[in-house]
């Protein structure tokens, strides 16, 4: 465990990925017709939009305390978010081969990486990120009625009429979550004597969410479809 490292957001952060993986499971039952689910009725999107929240404002919170104790958090928050915007990139390969038309062009994980890119500048001023934040909703409501079919419009969040994913998280108005946590993280502080165990197993989910959230899916996909030919052997 690393030094210092909040227990509680981990914890946090295990909560949403197991709730966003439960999620999948039936998403995906659901898109490959092995269940009728209806994933888009309002309680699905309840569940679905409070893992989203919950996971993305937990990247500015995470930047926020990772400023308090590192030096050189330009350079570790931009390799960090490198490295998740190319996770993203595969995404967008991997989804492009096998759905083609659906493929995530720009989905949660690029939006990560991306935030973590533009936000870092402003990972000490809680009040410019509280700005960014506001300004995103607002922004948002704007350019999402102008109609513009390229593919930086389509991941800025203006409207399209040529482009459609599975997964899509438009810079505007979501960078506006990671911002709002940067300015709540300012708010917290490390525990000295944790209250939670860091063998506790939703903690550990937590501290490798990136990889549960990169390898679950093809997971879940291969189970039911192995599943599906299992049964039919029966």
């Amino acid at each position: 465990m690393k030094k210092n490292r909040l227990l509680e957001i981990d914890f946090i952060r295990g909560l949403a990925i197991i709730g966003m993986v439960i999620f999948h499971i039936f998403y995906a039952s659901d898109f490959y017709g092995f269940l009728d689910l209806q994933m888009r009725s309002t309680s699905w999107n309840v569940l679905s939009r409070s893992v989203q929240f919950t996971f993305l404002t937990l990247v500015g919170i995470s930047l926020a305390l990772s400023s308090k104790r590192n030096k050189d958090l330009l350079l570790r928050h931009w390799r960090k978010g490198f490295m998740i915007l190319m996770f993203g990139l595969g995404i967008t390969i991997v989804t492009t081969l096998a759905i083609n038309d659906l493929a995530v062009k720009f989905g949660i994980l690029h939006l990560i990486g991306a935030s973590i890119l533009i936000l870092t500048p402003f990972v000490r001023h809680k009040y410019i990120s509280l700005a960014i934040s506001i300004a995103a909703l607002i922004l948002a409501s704007k350019i999402r009625l102008v109609t513009i079919n390229t593919l930086p419009a389509y991941i800025l969040g203006y409207g399209t009429t040529v482009f459609s994913a599975v997964d899509y998280f438009p810079i505007f108005p979501w960078i506006g979550l990671p911002a709002f946590g940067i300015f709540l993280g300012h708010y917290l502080y490390p525990w000295k004597s944790p209250k939670i165990s860091p063998k506790n197993l939703i903690v550990k989910a937590g501290q490798k969410s990136l990889l549960i959230y990169i390898m679950h899916v093809p997971i879940i996909v291969s189970v039911l479809f192995l599943g599906k030919f299992l049964i039919g052997l029966i």
